[in-house]
């Protein structure tokens, strides 16, 4: 009698999370897509399931190859390939990621780093459902947009607020605690100006940089800049300042004048380090930057502008002269209420310019299209 030995079956083994399992408990434990997707589409998943005895499942994989073999994978067959793993469920009642993640969190299996990984799609989705609909609410309704925002500040980005809030502009365009809010969430002086006209008390305050400040003996000395030349220039270096504020003024005026003067005597490395550090003189500091940069650098860059365009006229000025040709009036009236003009085009000296801005430190700029 001859006896056969009977050929053992290969047991398969299939790898989910780092691991190789033999058991269809172990996997279910394990369960991660990415590392099942080649499996399922080479049929070795299915062989291993029939193998695990789940004759249903492994037909509904292999059933769904086509749908696996695109790139990337659609909500659909994500949906459907993981709703095929669990017995006497009907995959047709899950039609969301969210559907599938509600069921699939409250089963045994619920600690697959698939499910763990598909709680985090599922929350940000509800997230931007909820953010999306928050937005809608906030643009029709200003007392909840305003309320949300002083509970929520750091919800959106400076930019996102600024799009949400303006989009009341109109209707609270009388309000001052509006316009207060807008310049406090975009910074841009049109609000605090607007704000300050209605009385409110904060940008009065506000709209004043040198609140403290003894204005007397900057303007005695300011007023006689009309070329910024050299012997103009020591007329600030000899300005009396009294106090903190005064003494801080006098600073950012002198670094002015002596990153000017580095440029003048020829240096061709833009020397702003300084300059770029002036608080009470920001807007003044970057437009001079933007001058010396043209004329000492042969650079024309409108970031330089642009930094303080929304606060600053001179900046507006400048920015829009930079492509164009035109000339313009700019415009300085003082508290009361006398106006000088210089005309600007491109072929006036900058230093005129920036004799005229310091000239001029304490009062308010307008400008006119020639």
């Amino acid at each position: 009698m001859i006896l056969y030995t009977k050929a053992r079956p290969v047991r398969i083994r299939i790898r989910s999370n780092n691991e190789e399992h033999s058991s269809f408990d172990s996997l279910m434990h394990n369960f991660s897509v990415d590392d099942l997707l080649d499996s399922a589409k080479d049929g070795r998943l299915s062989n291993w399931l029939q193998q695990q005895g789940k004759n249903k499942m492994a037909a509904q994989v292999d059933a769904l190859k086509d749908k696996l073999s695109s790139s990337p994978l659609s909500e659909e067959a994500y949906v459907q390939f993981i709703s095929a793993f669990f017995e006497n469920l009907d995959a047709q009642t899950l039609r969301t990621r969210t559907d599938l993640y509600d069921w699939w969190s409250k089963t045994k299996y619920s600690d697959a780093p698939e499910c763990k990984k598909l709680q985090t799609i599922v929350e940000l989705e509800r997230i931007k459902a909820t953010r999306t609909q928050d937005d809608s609410k906030m643009r029709d309704d200003y007392k909840y947009a305003k309320e949300f925002y002083q509970q929520h500040p750091t919800a959106r980005t400076k930019q996102e607020w600024t799009a949400l809030l303006s989009t009341h502009d109109k209707t609270m365009a009388d309000d001052a605690d509006h316009n207060w809010l807008m310049y406090q969430v975009s910074g841009e002086r049109k609000y605090l100006d607007k704000a300050a006209k209605l009385g409110h008390k904060e940008a009065i305050a506000r709209q004043d940089r040198f609140v403290g400040i003894e204005k007397a003996n900057f303007k005695l000395q300011l007023s006689k800049l009309k070329d910024f030349t050299s012997t103009e220039r020591a007329y600030i270096h000899s300005i009396c300042a009294n106090g903190d504020m005064e003494v801080q003024l006098k600073k950012e005026l002198v670094c002015i004048c002596d990153t000017w003067k580095i440029h003048e005597n020829g240096s061709t490395r833009s020397s702003f380090s300084n300059l770029s550090q002036n608080t009470l003189l920001k807007p003044e500091s970057a437009v001079v930057q933007g001058l010396i940069s043209e004329k000492f650098l042969n650079k024309k860059d409108a970031s330089y502008y642009q930094s303080v365009a929304d606060q600053y006229v001179p900046a507006q000025m400048l920015l829009e002269a930079m492509n164009k040709s035109t000339s313009y009036t700019l415009k300085a009236t003082n508290a009361k209420g006398r106006t000088e003009e210089l005309l600007w085009n491109k072929k006036l000296e900058p230093n005129k310019l920036i004799a005229f801005l310091l000239k001029h430190l304490f009062d308010t700029y307008t400008y006119e299209i020639r």
